[in-house]
């Protein structure tokens, strides 16, 4: 084997790694997200059915029993993600499927880095997108354009 063929042997298998590392990346972010949202929905339902059971027993109100107001607009947050800041008129399939998509992005494009540097940019960055989601969904009630 010439050096051509092998400095191109080491090119194409430098390129299937970089696909590779997209493609799983994109799959670990789609799948977190997934993840978040369907913790996020078991916590809105948990705190739906605090709010509906404190207001028959009349034991006191649903705002001191269950979740606060920032706790909820976080919960929405991790629940729809920014898909459903986006598009909050949106069925919640729309947003799931929105925010997943971003999500994707945003791991294939931290699997570009090295593994330990992945992990924990991509941690930061959806700590930083679902505080902002939330701070934007607890504000909006307070602000109007």
């Amino acid at each position: 084997m010439d050096a051509g063929t092998k400095i191109a042997a080491a090119r194409t298998a430098r390129e299937v790694r970089w696909r590779e590392r997209l493609i799983v990346g994109s799959l670990l972010g789609a799948a977190l997200f997934l993840m978040e949202g369907g913790l996020g929905a078991i916590a809105l339902g948990r705190d739906a059915s605090c709010r509906e059971s404190a207001a028959a027993v009349r034991l006191g109100s649903p705002e001191t029993m269950c979740l606060s107001e920032i706790g909820l607009a976080a919960t929405r947050s991790l629940a729809y993600g920014p898909g459903g800041r986006l598009f909050p008129a949106a069925p919640p399939a729309v947003a799931w499927i929105t925010s997943a998509l971003l999500y994707a992005a945003l791991g294939s494009a931290c699997a570009l880095l090295t593994p330990g540097r992945a992990i924990g940019t991509f941690l930061s960055v959806n700590a930083v997108v679902v505080g902002a989601v939330a701070f934007f969904t607890y504000i909006s009630r307070y602000i109007t354009f």
